[in-house]
């Protein structure tokens, strides 16, 4: 089913904002938790300076994150 659980609620990314305007930011991957959901994945490693562009399950349909 997954790795989030009432101990492990989140999925443990620190985003960090740069460049922010009226209407968009590009927001990026600062860093990613020790023992943390996103640490975890073994399907999608995220790391720091990433952009997160979509979002769906492993082999899935992806959502656009605009």
């Amino acid at each position: 089913m997954g790795w989030r659980s009432a101990e492990r609620p989140g999925l443990g990314i620190a985003l960090a904002e740069y460049a922010a305007t009226d209407t968009a930011a590009l927001v990026l991957v600062e860093n990613v938790l020790p023992d943390s959901n996103a640490a975890m994945a073994a399907s999608a490693i995220i790391l720091p300076g990433d952009a997160i562009i979509a979002v769906g399950t492993p082999s899935g349909e992806l959502m656009n994150t605009e």
